[in-house]
C-alpha cells in the first residue's frame, strides 16, 4: 500500500480512531542545525556542553557513543544480537551518570539554557494534536524527567501528550540513584511498554496510527498492536556528504513509508494531518 493510500484510509477511518507514536531525540528534537552540524539530543548534550557533567564523564560517554552508535544504526546486524549489545550501552551510560553525580540541577541547566531545540514546526504539530484530541505518545529511550521539562519550557506539554521514557529516581540531595522499572532502550520500544500509561486501553481501541522516528528501531513501536493502518514516517538526520548516507537512506526507505531527509522539519507531517482532517 502506498503512503497516499494509507493517508486516505486513515482519513476514512476518522480522526477519532487515530493515534500518534513518536520518538523524541532527533525526531521531536532537532537533529541537524541550520549550519549542517549535529544538534544536541538528550544523550549528546553532555558531550556538546562539557561544563554540565565534567570532562571525565564526557570522555566516557563519547567512548561509549563512538563504539555503540554505529552498531545501533547498522541495518545488517540481526535484531536479537544487536539488542543484547544495546542494553549494555544504556546500562553503561546510566552507570556513568550516577558515578559522576547526575542530578536534578543537571536537567535544570539543560532546560534553562535551551541546550536542545525542537524541530521547526513541531509546536504547530503538537498544537494540532491537542486541538483535534489525538492521543500522542512520545516514546523515548531517553530520560523522562528531561523530556517532560523540555516540553514544559516550550509550552507544548498538552493534556493529550503522554511521555514514556526512563524515569529517573533522585535521592534527598537531588542526585540520580536509579531508574524506575526496566530500562527502555532503542531496541525494546514496543507497544507492550505503553501499558504503563493510563491511556493504554484507549490506544488499543484505535484503528490507525502514525509512527514518527529517526532510527530503524522506531518502526517497532507498534509491535504487539493491532492497528488496521500504520503510516511510518522517518527522519533521516544524515546529510549526503556523510559516508553512511546512502546505506542509511536505503535502509530507511525499506522500513518507513515516508523518509524526510537532512534538515527536514514537521512541515510535511503537518500537511498530512491537514489532509486527514
Amino acid at each position: 500500500m502506498t503512503p497516499e493510500e494509507k493517508i486516505i484510509q486513515i482519513k476514512n477511518l476518522g480522526i477519532e480512531n487515530l493515534c500518534i507514536l513518536s520518538d523524541f531525540d532527533d525526531t521531536i528534537s532537532k537533529g541537524i542545525k541550520s549550519d549542517g552540524t549535529k544538534s544536541s539530543n538528550s544523550f549528546s548534550v553532555y558531550v556538546n556542553n562539557p561544563d554540565l557533567m565534567g570532562e571525565q564523564m564526557n570522555k566516557e560517554i563519547s567512548r561509549l557513543y563512538n563504539f555503540y552508535y554505529p552498531i545501533e544504526q547498522d541495518p545488517n546486524m540481526p535484531k536479537q544480537e544487536k539488542e543484547k549489545i544495546i542494553v549494555k550501552w544504556w546500562e553503561s551510560t546510566f552507570k556513568e551518570y550516577k558515578k559522576h553525580g547526575y542530578c536534578k540541577d543537571t536537567i535544570k541547566k539543560i532546560v534553562d539554557n535551551k541546550l536542545m531545540e525542537l524541530k521547526d514546526k513541531t509546536d504547530e504539530f503538537l498544537e494540532f494534536t491537542v486541538k483535534h484530541n489525538i492521543d500522542t505518545v512520545i516514546f523515548s529511550a531517553g530520560i523522562y524527567n528531561l523530556i517532560h521539562k523540555f516540553l514544559e519550557l516550550n509550552h507544548v506539554d498538552h493534556k493529550n501528550i503522554h511521555v514514556v521514557a526512563n524515569k529517573f529516581k533522585f535521592d534527598e540531595s537531588g542526585f540520580f540513584t536509579h531508574t524506575y522499572g526496566d530500562i527502555i532502550h532503542s531496541m525494546n520500544k514496543t507497544f507492550f511498554e505503553l501499558s504503563r500509561i493510563p491511556v493504554y486501553e484507549e490506544l488499543t481501541q484505535k484503528k490507525s496510527c502514525i509512527i514518527l522516528g529517526d532510527s530503524l528501531s522506531d518502526t517497532y513501536m507498534t509491535k504487539g498492536a493491532n492497528f488496521q493502518v500504520e503510516l511510518k514516517i522517518g527522519f533521516l538526520n544524515t546529510l549526503p556528504e556523510d559516508p553512511a548516507y546512502k546505506m542509511r537512506l536505503k535502509a530507511h526507505q525499506e522500513k518507513f513509508d515516508i523518509v524526510l531527509q537532512g534538515q527536514e522539519d514537521f512541515t510535511k507531517i503537518n500537511k498530512i494531518l491537514k489532509q486527514i482532517i
